[in-house]
């Protein structure tokens, strides 16, 4: 809330809805935001809202590493911009 840089702990399986954000610094909600997310567990992710732009589309979205993977959002205030860095340990 607030920020543009999270770390998340998977402790079960996530299905992301459009995002609704409070404006970063500056008072934009347009801008990079990115997640660290770590998954121990070997949960899943998937992108449920139309405004996720994922290569190959939303359904496209990789089966995230048991490691750590950092997603980056770049985001024009509605549309999101999605890539993945995986299995970073």
């Amino acid at each position: 809330d607030g920020g543009n840089i999270i770390t998340w702990t998977l402790t079960g399986n996530v299905q992301l809805d459009n995002p609704t954000i409070t404006p970063i610094a500056g008072g934009f909600d347009s801008g990079t935001y990115i997640m660290i997310i770590n998954n121990p567990g070997g949960f899943t992710m998937s992108l449920l809202g139309a405004n996720y732009n994922w290569p190959g589309g939303p359904a496209a979205f990789p089966a995230l590493s048991t490691n750590t993977d950092v997603v980056t959002w770049v985001s024009n205030g509605t549309e999101w911009y999605g890539s993945i860095l995986q299995n970073l340990s």
